[in-house]
């Protein structure tokens, strides 16, 4: 945690300050507004604010402000609830609790699971994720479906009859709640868009800018704030400023392989108030095995380093700039590829060469196991890898988790999400929330693996099946010693 900070005071008139940063509103998002507490005047839902945050907002004047500092947006602009604040904290312990389990005791922790889209593109289907993933952990809704596009090509058979199936729940089980599984969603807003080596090619003229820019910080707060209501949020500690505007939202953290040697990033990690994983390579990059066990060393030289007390130049929550002082993030793990071209010996090696690291604690659970995105390809092959790893003796404690890319469909395209909660499921989920019937997995499966098309919901369907065969392997480790 930064240890400096300056509290801002609360303005004379929280209405006129809000009367002076009123916006235009983007017509096709009537899902938020902007309302007012008559006894205290906090704002509980924020405006559906269109604009860049590098843009200047108009004012009824004509004159333009800038975004406002991070402490107004989080305490006056765009607050969030008690309750939502009791259930972030509550998330940031229950991972944290994940992190702290001694392998050399009675094994009581779930296996962490994050899954998601790579990097967020739509605000819908992400919205769908979310609906997805709390479901999957037993959450009810007032409105369970989730429109299913019927125009696929060459579907299996559970595709041909949209009208049989409703929610992305269980794949084999219908009415298993896994709950040996801690279900985290990853909310990545730093894709760019477009790419440095086109900027001579196309969109010239336009700023290369990420997703939590071009749509702005107030709109990805909104956001992400609907989303933290259903699962816990995984953010990416990528830039370093808009996590002061977003980082209270957030339960866990990633680090990209790309940045593990930015020593930037290490103090910024040695700050946060959550635990953070070191990524040692993403999915999108070539694999190269000596670049990859190079990048395995950085990420615990980061590790250790994000571990120690730091002092640094950075922006405070008021906007000003001033040396601020940290007190370390012990809470840290490493990322691991379910690569194909690594065999099951190979990635124990590299499990090894990790606990062998001088500075890594050896009593705790320290790899996280990343399998990318699954498709017909890779997913057999990918669920062997799992299941030897998470059942031999040596390795099995010291897995923290796995991170699944489910790809970027969940939803009919255009379609709106409502995740208005109703409750939860105590033991079970009914049939009526399935997904795919279960007498249709084997045909899904074989069909998928068989045509080796892509599939609107290919991915989907994978990562759906992969967190049934999980809940099954982080069973058998629980109450293991």
């Amino acid at each position: 945690m930064i240890v400096p900070r300056i509290i801002l005071t609360k303005p004379s008139c929280l209405k006129e300050m809000i009367h002076e940063t009123t916006i235009e509103q983007d017509e096709s998002d009537r899902g938020s507004n902007l309302s007012l507490d008559s006894k205290n005047g906090a704002v509980y839902t924020g405006p559906s604010w269109n604009y860049g945050t590098t843009s200047a907002i108009p004012r009824a004047t004509g004159e333009t402000i800038s975004i406002p500092q991070p402490d107004v947006m989080q305490e006056y602009l765009y607050p969030l609830s008690d309750t939502l604040k009791k259930n972030i904290l509550s998330n940031r312990t229950r991972v944290t609790d994940v992190l702290t389990q001694d392998i050399s005791q009675k094994f009581t922790s779930p296996l962490l699971l994050i899954a998601g889209p790579s990097h967020v593109t739509d605000p819908n289907q992400v919205r769908a994720c979310a609906k997805w993933l709390g479901i999957k952990s037993g959450k009810k809704f007032m409105n369970n479906d989730i429109s299913i596009n019927d125009n696929i090509t060459n579907p299996p058979s559970s595709f041909t009859n949209p009208s049989s199936f409703t929610n992305p729940s269980s794949l084999t089980n219908p009415t298993t709640l896994l709950n040996n599984l801690l279900i985290s969603l990853r909310a990545n807003l730093t894709k760019n868009n477009q790419v440095y080596a086109e900027l001579g090619e196309t969109k010239a003229g336009i700023s290369t800018m990420s997703f939590e820019i071009q749509h702005g910080i107030p709109l990805c707060r909104a956001l992400l704030a609907e989303l933290a209501e259903i699962c816990p949020i995984v953010g990416e500690t990528s830039a370093s400023i808009t996590p002061q505007y977003l980082a209270d939202l957030f339960s866990l953290g990633l680090v990209s392989s790309t940045l593990v040697e930015s020593q930037l990033h290490r103090e910024l990690v040695s700050g946060t108030s959550y635990p953070i994983a070191f990524g040692t390579l993403d999915s999108h990059l070539a694999f190269d095995k000596d670049m990859y066990g190079h990048r395995i060393g950085s990420a615990l030289d980061s590790m250790y380093a994000s571990s120690q007390s730091h002092q640094f130049l950075s922006v405070t929550k008021v906007g000003t700039v001033a040396v601020v002082g940290t007190t370390g993030n012990e809470d840290t793990f490493v990322i691991l590829q379910v690569n194909l071209e690594l065999t099951v010996e190979d990635l124990k090696s590299l499990i090894s060469k990790v606990y062998g690291y001088p500075h890594t604690n050896k009593s705790l659970p320290k790899i996280m196991l990343d399998v990318g995105r699954l498709d017909g390809n890779n997913y057999f092959e990918k669920l062997a890898i799992l299941q030897q790893l998470l059942r031999a003796d040596e390795t099995k404690f010291k897995i923290v988790g796995v991170m699944i890319d489910s790809g970027d469909n969940y939803d009919t395209p255009g379609s709106s999400v409502d995740l208005t909660l109703d409750g939860v499921y105590e033991k079970e989920l009914p049939d009526s929330l399935h997904y795919f019937k279960k007498n249709h997995i084997a045909d899904d499966i074989e069909f998928l693996t068989k045509s080796r098309s892509t599939n609107f919901y290919e991915h989907l369907v994978y990562a759906d099946n992969l967190m049934e065969e999980l809940q099954i392997l982080a069973g058998e480790r629980i109450g293991c010693i």
